[in-house]
């Protein structure tokens, strides 16, 4: 019994430093890297990141570029967005027409070529954008018949 204290105490230090999210960006042509403190279900309007030196700095998605998530590429744009959008049925309000905002999201891209797909996750949603091909506005994919 006393040899799986030390056990569960090593599994749980080793959970929680696993499942920090390694960033990496331009800010103000400057490369910044850390490990992201905001939620990757949240990644709207701004972001906390702990730097190398232990400090935590607040960034605005509008001035970032280059943005490596987990290695993973993040693309930073202006988008609309329906944040009263939910899995769950019964909160929906079944409006004809979204509720639109315009925010600035990190979107993953999900397929790069002639045309763009980009995916932004919350806990509740998932949201998809294109790139129009014309314009390279991004707008939000929206299903109709």
């Amino acid at each position: 019994m006393k040899n799986i204290l030390p056990l569960l105490i090593f599994f749980n230090t080793f959970i929680c430093f696993a499942q920090s999210n390694k960033i990496e960006f331009k800010h103000n042509d400057q490369i910044v890297t850390g490990k992201l403190k905001t939620s990757l279900n949240n990644l709207q309007d701004y972001i906390v990141v702990k730097t190398h030196t232990n400090e935590e700095l607040k960034f605005n998605i509008a001035k970032l570029k280059d943005v490596v998530i987990n290695d993973k590429s993040f693309v930073a744009a202006k988008v609309l967005n329906d944040a009263s959008l939910t899995k769950n049925i019964n909160s929906l309000d079944y409006l004809p027409d979204p509720n639109y905002n315009e925010n600035w999201l990190l979107l993953m891209p999900l397929v790069i070529g002639d045309y763009n797909l980009y995916q932004y996750t919350t806990n509740n949603f998932s949201q998809f954008y294109y790139q129009d091909r014309h314009t390279k506005a991004i707008k939000p994919l929206i299903y109709k018949q």
